[in-house]
């Protein structure tokens, strides 16, 4: 009996990946305040990255062009010999500790059966979203609102999941990245307000937009022999909340020669949950059922805690600030696609920081990044696929006044170096690649089956994998402001 298919609805709503995974991503789409998001003023941005530095922020709207080029490589190792799947598995039972037998307990496809080759899958991807933002000041320097969104262009909102173990052989046979892909392919929306009570203090609170859905499909087939023909109601309900953040801005000099910065990021996800309610003609259902209930529930974009703290000032005598900060990210919490907690993700510290220089209406700025990854070597049955990064931005703006407002045009570029690395599965695994067809016999004659002897899978990752890549982006922006 074929499982039903569960078809998540895409909604107007903003989701969270990272909470707003491409600004996370760049460290703040602003060309010339390099990787600043939470050090230093940016803008509507800070709405999101450090709401406390929105006060002092002019009135204004500002529109930014992201171009982000994924040149990214996965290669999988090749099998050898004898791993494959047979297709006697369809004929075989496993042999019990009580020596009688019964039904495997992994129910894989022979291998020359699934639907998509081995690595079929390209990791390569070209996003383009434009990152619009506005500011509000309500109380002069001291209570300023800001609103920022991230606008995919082409997609809205994509919902692309996977497994990352065997199970994936029935879909892509394939591995994925496990936190690009479509995280990246959302429409976060963050409302943010900064208020300065005092002129050593600045604090913020922010809230991104996120949901969950609860799809309820209800399906009738009539025959049971054409599965192809059903009919469906699918029911959903859409419930939207908050994921707020928080940000402090401390000025030990009551200006802006010294910043102590820090932020705090609450865990989000979005979820699609619910239960299938599967009905057949003439079928006998367990007692006091009307239907075969099939519960499911998925994850998307979900960002653990994220602490931040940083600092930031202008040199004395010079036109020139330096900005850096750190942030935590408690990735062992971390749930994947299938709201599954991996056994072994690592807590983060990354570092990012810059150097921009200021000369009248001119500012040019240089900073650099390392993000670590949060995934061990994948010696076992899981295939996390992610890699440290190691990036680079360069960028700058020009202002200029216009009818009574000031106009501001930016450009830069950033790359974020993949580093490579190398996976390999052990026997002597915590959690070793599942054996899916274990010593049998056939289910007719109770023989032997020779081909289920030593170890069988068609879990993509197995013997091992590499991954590596580039991300290229190119950004441009315009700015009017008071």
């Amino acid at each position: 009996m074929r499982r039903a298919i569960i078809v998540s609805w895409l909604l107007l709503w903003a989701q969270s990946a990272r909470a707003v995974p491409a600004l996370e991503l760049l460290g703040g789409a602003r060309p010339d305040r390099a990787f600043g998001g939470r050090s230093t003023p940016i803008g509507a941005q800070s709405a999101y990255f450090n709401p406390a530095f929105l006060p002092g922020t002019p009135g204004g709207a500002e529109l930014t062009f992201v171009a982000l080029d994924q040149s990214l490589q996965l290669d999988l190792f090749a099998r050898p010999e004898g791993y494959d799947v047979p297709e006697d598995v369809y004929r075989a039972r496993q042999r019990t500790d009580e020596g009688t037998t019964a039904r495997l307990t992994d129910r894989p496809l022979p291998t020359g059966r699934l639907r998509n080759p081995r690595g079929s899958d390209d990791p390569d991807a070209f996003n383009q979203f434009v990152v619009f933002g506005t500011t509000l000041p309500l109380w002069a320097d001291r209570l300023t609102l800001g609103f920022v969104a991230v606008l995919p262009v082409g997609v809205f909102q994509r919902q692309a999941p996977f497994y990352s173990d065997a199970r994936e052989q029935a879909f892509s046979n394939s591995l994925h990245f496990e936190l690009l892909g479509d995280r990246l392919d959302l429409t976060p929306f963050t409302l943010g307000m900064g208020f300065r009570p005092l002129p050593h203090l600045s604090v913020g609170l922010g809230a991104t937009l996120i949901n969950h859905a609860d799809s309820r499909p209800a399906i009738y087939v009539p025959d049971a022999a054409d599965q192809e023909t059903a009919t469906t109601n699918a029911a959903v309900d859409v419930s939207v909340a908050l994921a707020p953040h928080f940000g402090v801005v401390i000025r030990p000099l009551a200006d802006e020669r010294l910043r102590l910065t820090a932020t705090a990021h609450l865990a989000s996800e979005s979820a699609v949950s619910g239960r299938s309610a599967l009905q057949f003609w003439d079928y006998e259902y367990p007692e006091g059922q009307t239907a075969l209930y099939q519960p499911f529930r998925q994850v998307f974009a979900h960002e653990p805690l994220r602490v931040g703290f940083g600092a930031s000032g202008r040199l004395p005598s010079l036109p020139i600030e330096v900005h850096v900060d750190g942030l935590w990210t408690r990735w062992s919490a971390y749930h994947d696609r299938h709201d599954e907690v991996p056994d072994d993700f690592a807590d983060t510290l990354g570092v990012q920081g810059g150097v921009d220089l200021d000369i009248d209406d001119l500012s040019v700025s240089f900073g650099m990044n390392y993000a670590p990854t949060p995934v061990p070597e994948q010696t076992g049955r899981t295939n996390y696929v992610d890699n440290a990064r190691l990036g680079a931005q360069v960028g700058g703006r020009y202002v200029m006044p216009f009818e009574g407002w000031h106009l501001a045009v930016g450009a830069g570029f950033q790359a974020q170096r993949l580093l490579a690395r190398d996976h390999f599965k052990r026997t002597d695994a915590a959690r070793p690649v599942v054996d899916e067809f274990p010593d049998s016999v056939d289910a007719n004659t109770g023989a032997p089956i020779a081909s289920s002897a030593g170890v069988q899978t068609n879990n993509p990752g197995f013997p091992g994998f590499h991954s590596e890549g580039w991300l290229l982006a190119a950004l441009v922006r315009l700015e009017v402001f008071r």
